[in-house]
């Protein structure tokens, strides 16, 4: 009767381990996808269940989410530069490094405005059960667009 307990006990961890195992390599896999912004793409595609229509339209709003904010990167960075240029001088003018600061927030404002334009043209290809799924995996910053 014991020997049948050590088995059953045996057998049960043995059952245990694989299964930690397998959850252990499907966690893997979906980490290793959130690291590409192709995987992190892969991943919303998937649990928003996008149809191949959709999913085109969902890689043009990141394609163009992705060119909005590079341009404003630059157009910031020469702003940005302007700002850490005056302020390490021994007397920094402030006109001069309130200026490049309103110049970098307008164009940030630019851009956020430029990028709900995409968000809400690709909002329009899905369903209303889509639109909560989208608008909850952003708003958790689970995955960006």
């Amino acid at each position: 009767m014991r020997l049948k307990a050590v088995w059953v006990v045996l057998a049960a961890s043995v059952c245990f381990n694989v299964f930690f195992a397998i959850g252990f390599l499907r966690a893997r896999a979906v980490i290793r996808k959130m690291e590409t912004p192709e995987g992190r793409a892969e991943i919303v595609a998937e649990r928003l269940s996008l149809s191949p229509q959709q999913r085109l339209q969902y890689d043009a709003m990141r394609s163009a989410i992705n060119a909005i904010l590079a341009a404003n990167r630059k157009i910031n960075g020469a702003h940005m530069n302007t700002f850490w240029s005056e302020v390490i001088r021994d007397h920094p003018d402030s006109a001069i490094l309130s200026s490049a600061i309103e110049a970098a927030l307008e164009g940030q404002k630019a851009a956020r405005v430029q990028m709900a334009e995409q968000v809400k043209h690709f909002m329009t290809a899905l369903t209303p059960a889509q639109r909560e799924a989208f608008v909850h995996i952003v708003r958790q910053r689970d995955l960006a667009p």
